[in-house]
């Protein structure tokens, strides 16, 4: 009976240690960078409330079969950030303008939601600022986290026969819960 007792303990000791260490965490945090090198931008008619003389855009980039990427935003040019870019050739440092975007990141294991602000720099066509989740589908449900975002244009006007050209790189964190 005493061998019995003793064994029926030890059982019970190694499925607690068992459960304990089978547990999954609550949340894991990775690493996370995408890169878009087709992005295709067209000026659109702002909002209501939009900021008088905003540039309005929606854009996308579909050239990926794995990872797509659609958005919309305002830059606002009532706002100039005095010498917040790096000059051009011959000048001094150039005004900046604060940006707003909604960006949808599509993959096949679902779509993540983040918001971007950043700063443009018009003058050498570059944008630079941060990324935060704000929700997500399948895979990304639940998921937190951001980063930093980088633009830079390469050629277009921002009309639909002759789209603002870029490619962007958002590097930072998720933690999927």
């Amino acid at each position: 009976m005493q061998r019995i007792r003793v064994s029926v303990m030890a059982f019970a000791g190694v499925m607690l240690m068992i459960a304990t260490t089978a547990t999954p965490s609550a949340a894991a945090t990775q690493a996370y960078t995408v890169t878009f090198l087709m992005e295709q931008t067209v000026q659109r008619t702002c909002p209501r409330g939009a900021p008088a003389g905003a540039f309005c855009f929606t854009g996308s980039d579909r050239s990926n079969r794995r990872t797509t990427e659609s958005y919309t935003g305002v830059l606002d040019f009532s706002s100039p950030i005095a010498n917040a870019c790096p000059p051009t050739t011959g000048t001094d440092r150039t005004p900046g303008y604060p940006d707003h975007n909604v960006v949808s990141i599509g993959t096949p294991g679902g779509d993540l939601f983040v918001t971007t602000d950043g700063v443009d720099g018009t003058s050498a066509g570059t944008d630079a600022g941060t990324w935060r989740v704000v929700g997500g589908t399948r895979r990304f449900q639940g998921v937190s986290g951001g980063g930093t975002v980088s633009t830079q244009a390469t050629g277009g006007a921002g009309t639909a026969g002759d789209p603002i050209r870029s490619f962007s790189t958002y590097v930072g964190r998720l933690t999927l819960h």
